[in-house]
C-alpha cells in the first residue's frame, strides 16, 4: 500500500509539473483548468487502483482463511488419532 501511495504521489507531481511546463496553455486560467482535469482523471484512477487492491487482499485473506480452518481440522484429527494410541493398552 506504501508502495502504491508513494508512485501516486509521484504521478500527482509530474502531472503539475507537466501542466506547468505545457507551452500551449497560454493563461493562468486555462493551466488551472487543465490542471482540474488531469486531477480528477488521476483521483478517479488512484480510486480504482485502491479499489483492486482492497479485493485482490479480500481475497487472498478469504483463501487464507479457508486454508487455515483445513489445517486445522487436520491438526484437530491428528491429534485425536495420537490421543486414541496413546490411551491404548499394549
Amino acid at each position: 500500500m506504501k508502495e502504491m501511495n508513494t508512485r501516486q504521489a509521484k504521478i500527482s507531481v509530474e502531472t503539475m509539473k507537466e501542466v506547468a511546463n505545457d507551452k500551449t496553455l497560454k493563461t493562468k486560467g486555462e493551466k488551472d483548468r487543465r490542471l482540474r482535469e488531469k486531477k480528477q482523471n488521476n483521483t478517479k484512477k488512484f480510486m480504482e487502483e485502491r479499489r483492486m487492491a482492497q479485493m485482490k487482499q479480500s481475497k487472498e485473506t478469504e483463501k487464507l482463511k479457508a486454508k487455515h480452518e483445513k489445517e486445522s481440522e487436520a491438526l484437530g484429527k491428528d491429534i485425536q488419532s495420537v490421543s486414541i494410541w496413546t490411551f491404548i493398552p499394549s
